[in-house]
C-alpha cells in the first residue's frame, strides 16, 4: 500500500470514529432534552419535535437513533436509574467479605448507598418528577419504570438482609426500606419548591442534603435525630 493509499485508509477511520462519537453524543442530547421534557410536561403533555427542539437536533435523527416517543422514554429511565445502579454497585463490590461481618462496617456503607441516592437525586431532580408524573396510575411505563427500578431494589435488598442477619433493622422489610429511601432522599428533591418552602432553604444545597440524609438515617436505624 502507497503512503497516499494508507493516508487515504487513515481519513476514513478518522471519519468512522468521529462519526461514531457524534452520533453517541447526538443520543446522550436527546436522552437529556428528553428528561426535561418528561419531567416538565409528562409522557402524555410531550412531544418528539419539542425534544428535537432541546436536543438541538431534528425529529427524524430521534426516530432514527431512539425510534418511538415510547422507546426514548425508555432510554431516558434506563440512563438514569443505571446512575444510581452504578453507584450502590460500587459501594457494595467496595466491601471485603470479611466486612460483610462488621455491623459497623456495613452500617457506614448503608449511610454512604443513601447520601448517594440524595446526592444523585438532587443532582438530577428531573428523574423523580418524571417518577411523580407515572407513579400515579398504572401502565406500561411504570411497569418499565418497575421493572428497571427492582433491579436497585434487589441490590439493596440483599444488602439489607445481611445487616438484618446481624441484628439491626429488625423493624423493616426490605422493600418497605428501600421505599422510604426512595420517597425521602429521592422523591423529596424532585418537589423542590414545596421540600424548600418547608424547611426554609434550598433543599437543593449540600447542607441541606446532608441534614436530609442524616435524619433519614437515624430513623432508620431508631436513633434520636433533632
Amino acid at each position: 500500500m502507497t503512503q497516499k493509499q494508507e493516508d487515504k485508509t487513515s481519513d476514513k477511520a478518522r471519519s468512522g470514529r468521529q462519526s461514531d462519537e457524534s452520533s453517541e453524543q447526538t443520543k446522550l442530547a436527546i436522552i437529556k432534552a428528553a428528561t426535561v421534557e418528561f419531567a416538565k410536561h409528562g409522557f402524555e403533555g410531550s412531544s418528539l419535535r419539542n425534544i428535537a427542539k432541546g436536543a438541538g437536533t431534528t425529529h427524524g435523527l430521534i426516530r432514527h437513533h431512539f425510534g418511538s416517543k415510547d422507546d426514548v422514554f425508555y432510554a431516558v429511565i434506563d440512563y438514569s436509574l443505571n446512575i444510581f445502579g452504578q453507584s450502590e454497585v460500587q459501594i457494595i463490590s467496595d466491601l471485603s467479605p470479611e466486612d460483610f461481618q462488621k455491623p459497623e462496617v456495613l452500617i457506614a456503607a448503608h449511610k454512604r448507598i443513601m447520601y448517594n441516592m440524595a446526592i444523585i437525586s438532587a443532582k438530577n431532580p428531573e428523574m423523580m418528577r418524571i417518577l411523580m408524573h407515572e407513579g400515579s396510575v398504572k401502565s406500561e411505563r411504570l411497569d418499565y419504570f418497575f421493572k428497571q427500578m427492582d433491579v436497585l431494589n434487589e441490590m439493596h435488598g440483599v444488602f439489607f438482609e445481611t445487616v438484618q442477619k446481624l441484628g439491626m433493622l429488625s423493624n423493616w422489610n426490605a422493600n418497605s426500606c428501600f421505599l422510604f429511601i426512595v420517597t425521602n432522599l429521592g422523591l423529596v428533591f424532585g418537589l423542590t419548591a414545596f421540600s424548600s418552602h418547608y424547611i426554609e432553604a434550598d433543599i437543593l444545597s449540600e447542607e441541606q442534603i446532608e441534614i436530609q440524609v442524616d435524619r433519614i438515617f437515624d430513623m432508620i436505624y431508631g436513633r434520636t435525630s433533632p
